[in-house]
């Protein structure tokens, strides 16, 4: 097992255990630490050149994402990424994203509508600018006026459970073939809020999430 250079290329302000907990979910994700593999302290130390202590923190917080299982006494394994792994966080997400928007349709204010246009904007000029991580920072942002108006921590921890391994495999995947498609739903779901009709608003989240759903996948076969 060759060394990782994730470490070296993660945000200087990040600290030791976010660098290592992104590293290996990045290698987690692009098949050099396969499903079932199991993995010691004593290897990820050695493969990452760091310490122990930030490595268990990082194995604690992939293991609250999914990507890991940690049995006691047995140390921890590398979990399967899959279509039916994916199937099933989309599924809560459409459920919890349909609730959210139906609530926010109800008591969004004008601010709150503007700042949802300013974020739709701000995705189309990042995609013109061929700005791939851009246009993602601009999508989480649209989505976050919507899904953070109720202040439910609870749907709140859920939707952000998988966040990092969905938006790390988008951007591997990218956006090309699926821009014009988020924009045309992403408009859907304004007119819906903007209009105040909740009914409206969740059939528009909930099918813009089966969509993305199901583009993920079809670009997750291809790889596979």
């Amino acid at each position: 097992m060759g060394k990782s250079s994730n470490l070296e290329v993660n945000p200087l302000g990040s600290t030791a255990y976010q660098r290592v907990r992104d590293a290996i979910r990045t290698d987690i994700i692009n098949g050099q630490l396969v499903a079932g593999k199991r993995l010691t302290l004593h290897t990820l130390t050695k493969r990452y050149q760091i310490s122990g202590a930030p490595i268990r923190e990082a194995l604690n917080q992939l293991s609250g994402e999914g990507l890991i299982e940690i049995q006691p006494n047995r140390g921890a394994r590398v979990r399967a990424i899959n279509e039916t792994m994916l199937r099933n966080i989309y599924d809560i997400r459409e459920a919890l994203e349909g609730f959210l928007a139906s609530h926010f349709a109800r008591s969004r204010t004008n601010k709150d509508i503007d700042k949802l246009r300013a974020a739709q904007l701000e995705i189309a000029d990042a995609w013109g600018n061929e700005d791939a991580t851009a246009t993602h920072l601009a999508n989480q942002r649209f989505h976050a006026i919507i899904n953070g108006s109720r202040g439910n921590t609870e749907a709140d921890k859920l939707l952000k459970r998988h966040q990092r391994l969905l938006a790390q495999l988008r951007i591997n995947f990218g956006y090309s073939g699926r821009i014009d498609r988020l924009l045309t739903e992403h408009d859907s779901i304004i007119s819906a809020v903007a209009a105040g009709n909740a009914q409206e608003a969740y059939g528009a989240a909930t099918i813009h999430v089966r969509s993305a759903a199901n583009d993920m996948v079809e670009r997750f076969r291809d790889t596979r």
